[in-house]
């Protein structure tokens, strides 16, 4: 009973949640996002292109992705696919890291009680993932980077 309450009076912080939070503050109108799975979360939170995931959709789009999302675990055939093709066709020297402080568990949370988590995972792997760096998007820095 004391986990059901202290979910019920905090806030759950997952992986999608942190994603979708970061691109609905950051991206713009148009960019695409190429993730290797958990697109459709994407896709409906933030209106973006979203290609990638567990969808079966061609992959050429996501070689000039502005965002790259290569989640930490591997949860099916199809994810590692698009895992393989991203590693292998994306430039990620092109890109900047992007470091969340949310836990990069293989699912947003689990219904199943013997997987479902009342409070946010501590002392787990975060959510890192890629953008894209044009000379448009300067921080202040010399070199725009």
């Amino acid at each position: 009973m004391p986990d059901y309450i202290y979910e019920i009076t905090h806030n759950y912080r997952g992986p999608i949640d942190g994603i979708v939070e970061y691109l609905q503050k950051h991206a713009n109108k148009g960019d695409v996002v190429a993730i290797t799975y958990g697109d459709m979360p994407v896709k409906f939170y933030t209106g973006l292109r979203v290609v990638g995931g567990l969808t079966g959709e061609d992959l050429t789009p996501a070689k000039n992705a502005d965002w790259v999302i290569i989640r930490r675990h591997v949860i099916c055939e199809k994810d590692m696919r698009v895992r393989k093709f991203l590693l292998a066709e994306v430039p990620l020297g092109k890109y900047d890291p992007i470091v969340l402080n949310y836990p990069d568990l293989p699912f947003e949370n689990r219904e199943d009680p013997a997987q479902h988590l009342f409070r946010t995972a501590k002392d787990y792997p975060v959510v890192i993932f890629h953008r894209r760096w044009t000379p448009l998007r300067l921080t202040g820095t010399a070199s725009g980077r």
